[in-house]
């Protein structure tokens, strides 16, 4: 059984401020796993900068990118994962809310399956030509529709040369095309697996709530304070 000691979390965003307190505060209240947290911001203008360096200053954050020019999705999920070192990384753009449990569950498909390169914790996924995957010995079909939220192998994003769209073009669909490229590698752990349920969701923001999330990382973090002082 492969043993994760830690990750490195790699979040984009463009000035979706709103949605992206809720998926930091989410990540910060649900990770039980060693991580750091990494976002990058494409040229926001819309305050994201400033709270980001807020959340940086204050401890919650480990690094924060600035963009100084618009560079797109592809290109800043590629700068903010190569800015990292971890054998094993999560990427999820802004607009992701991870639940309880998202950490064990992509960390248990790489255990279960010897061939898991991505452990995508998300309602859908792109994997094979018949849209067929399986879940601990039972088989789904799942419409394809690309990574949402994922854990990587960083060995597998650089045989492939990471993320990648034509030459000019900075918004499309590139994580489809990835996990194809990903899946034709000579690499052992090549192949792209999906928890169900989801972990992670498309945010609705009515159902969400930051008051909950701060409840949350408190209630943690006392629990945390309470561990370490027992050790000692």
């Amino acid at each position: 059984m492969e043993y994760i000691k830690n990750i490195d979390i790699c979040v984009v965003t463009y000035n979706r401020l709103e949605y992206l307190k809720l998926c930091v505060w989410s990540i910060l209240a649900s990770a039980k796993i060693n991580y750091r947290l990494f976002v990058l911001s494409d040229c926001s203008t819309d305050g994201t900068n400033e709270w980001l360096l807020d959340m940086k200053k204050n401890g919650k954050i480990d690094e924060v990118i600035i963009n100084e020019e618009n560079i797109g999705t592809a290109n800043s999920f590629n700068k903010v994962i190569r800015s990292t070192d971890s054998e094993w990384f999560v990427m999820s753009c802004d607009d992701m809310y991870f639940h309880r449990g998202w950490d064990d569950a992509a960390i248990g498909l790489v255990n279960e399956y010897p061939d898991c390169g991505i452990s995508t914790f998300y309602d859908s996924i792109l994997n094979d030509k018949n849209g067929i995957i399986k879940i601990n010995k039972h088989s789904y079909k799942i419409k394809a529709t690309g990574m949402g939220s994922s854990m990587v192998y960083r060995k597998l994003f650089d045989d492939v040369d990471g993320f990648f769209l034509p030459l000019g073009i900075k918004m499309g669909l590139f994580a489809g095309n990835f996990c194809i490229r990903c899946s034709q590698t000579k690499l052992k752990r090549n192949k792209q697996y999906c928890t169900i349920p989801p972990y992670s969701i498309q945010m609705n923001k009515s159902k969400l709530s930051l008051e909950y999330l701060y409840i949350d990382y408190n209630k943690r973090r006392k629990v945390e304070k309470t561990k370490h002082k027992n050790i000692k």
